[in-house]
């Protein structure tokens, strides 16, 4: 009725995802390897099948002691449900997957939910699902007139501007910008007094240009020979990502971020995919999130997550024998 695929049945878990359309590149092992690697645990994909139909969910298994935990990799992701009958299919896969997660010494769970599959819902009746904040994508089925009607009109001024300024982006399958994406990126956390978790080592970098070869892309905003704005995007056939970015402070004025986003969006259409996902803000409707908007005022959709104790007693005992130093943080042993 189950089975748990591993980073060496590659070629039967991409075989599971054919399953399924329309799926994130966030559900491929490569991607999964990856954040495993940062999490230290080991990336899993729990497969649940009957008759009538199949779920698979990806996630990654961290020990805590003597016991486990899982967490979904960083991005969008979550059981996703093949079947004529979703509502009770999931209902078994839950039944299912928390008597594994009783059996194997799992403590908590952690679903960080995909906004545009809204696999959310039929999850919801069987662990505690909240909505975390909302976000932005672009719809790139619809008409190019379409899209760019539905920018803001500051987001069009804006690019236009660019334009006149001589601003160019460039575009590539390849990390040859990688060391000028690097630097900015790192000056915009520096500006932005960000915490250590969006630090990236080199190595990491170098597994994405490994591990996602033809998923990955830099874009670039060129001004007078010089890179002043950087973007490391994920896509597939159907998704694309703002994964990591910035602009240099010195160059906001020229607009260059419209412009790059302006111009990714066309090469993704061009290339036939369906969906630029954006993301949303550190807040709801802060800077960030309304500069995002501005490029799809009707492009919206929230970003939910699950969270469930599994052995209630054991997280007790964990969390007071590694307190957190945030008392929002899930689970509360790792804060």
């Amino acid at each position: 009725m189950y089975r748990v695929l591993g980073p060496a049945d590659k070629e039967e878990w991409v075989g599971m995802l054919a399953l399924f359309k329309e799926l994130d590149v966030h559900y491929y092992p490569e991607y999964c390897r990856l954040f495993a690697a940062e999490e230290k645990g080991e990336a899993r994909m729990f497969v649940f099948q009957k008759e009538a139909g199949t779920v698979i969910y990806p996630f990654i298994m961290r020990r805590i002691d003597e016991y486990c935990d899982i967490t979904t990799p960083y991005g969008y992701g979550g059981p996703v449900v093949a079947g004529p009958d979703g509502e009770n299919l999931a209902g078994d896969f839950r039944a299912c997957f928390e008597r594994y997660c009783l059996e194997q010494g799992i403590v908590t769970e952690f679903i960080r939910f995909h906004p545009l599959l809204e696999n959310h819902r039929l999850m919801a009746p069987y662990l505690p699902v909240g909505r975390f904040s909302t976000v932005v994508y672009v719809d790139l089925t619809r008409p190019e007139e379409e899209i760019r009607a539905g920018y803001g009109y500051n987001n069009r001024k804006n690019i236009n501007k660019a334009v006149r300024a001589g601003l160019e982006v460039v575009i590539e399958e390849a990390p040859d910008h990688f060391a000028e994406f690097k630097h900015i990126y790192n000056h915009t956390l520096q500006r932005n007094r960000a915490g250590r978790h969006y630090y990236f080592t080199d190595e990491f970098f170098e597994k994405i240009h490994r591990l996602l070869a033809g998923r990955f892309l830099y874009a670039c905003t060129v001004y007078k020979g010089s890179v002043i704005a950087a973007e490391l995007l994920l896509f597939n056939h159907h998704y694309i990502h703002s994964f990591l970015g910035g602009t240099l402070a010195e160059y906001f004025e020229l607009r260059p971020a419209n412009l790059l986003k302006h111009r990714v969006a066309g090469w993704a259409k061009a290339k036939g995919i369906k969906r630029f996902i954006l993301g949303g803000g550190r807040e709801e409707e802060d800077g960030i999130f309304r500069f995002k908007k501005s490029f799809s005022r009707d492009g919206l959709a929230g970003y939910y997550l699950g969270k469930k104790i599994h052995l209630p007693d054991v997280e007790q005992r964990l969390a007071e024998l590694y307190p957190a130093g945030r008392a929002d943080y899930f689970p509360r042993y790792r804060g």
